[in-house]
């Protein structure tokens, strides 16, 4: 039955049966926001290449810039926080997809610290808040905007 759902990778499907496994498994995950959370970002993720052929550049630039908008209503549900600095987010995602290799590499041959200060320059960056809460309205609608999309019949664009 699983090599039936896996022909496709990015199915819906198949994160349905994942999902629903989960839960019937650990029953706890039903209330768990941290799960939610996971679960939508690979929704998110799936419904991306339902709609864009996965290459280089769509999965690793703009995969990241468009998980970071899409997830905004969603985060902003739960968690008001904003700083302007988040908006270098996306940006930041993919300068680490190649510097965490490079750090592996450079921890290996006992120079892993070389970075550690530029990191922790970022990090330490925006320590005033802005708060704005996504109105539970517009989250449910723009869940329901998702769900359509995921089921309405996708293309590809190049």
């Amino acid at each position: 039955i699983f090599a039936y759902f896996l022909r496709d990778i990015f199915s819906f499907k198949l994160l349905f049966v994942a999902v629903l496994t989960g839960v019937i498994i650990f029953p706890s995950l039903i209330v768990s926001l941290g799960f939610f959370l996971s679960v939508m970002g690979v929704f998110l993720i799936f419904l991306f290449f339902k709609y864009f052929k996965p290459n280089f550049i769509n999965g690793f630039l703009i995969l990241p810039i468009y998980l970071y908008i899409a997830m905004i209503p969603i985060s902003h549900y739960f968690f008001g926080n904003f700083n302007y600095y988040q908006l270098f987010s996306p940006f930041v995602t993919i300068l680490f997809s190649f510097l965490y290799p490079l750090e592996i590499v450079l921890h290996i041959l006992g120079i892993g610290g070389i970075f550690d200060e530029v990191i922790k320059t970022y990090l330490d960056l925006g320590e005033k808040f802005i708060t704005f809460y996504t109105p539970t309205s517009i989250f449910y609608l723009y869940l329901s905007f998702l769900s359509f999309l995921a089921f309405k019949k996708g293309y590809f664009v190049s």
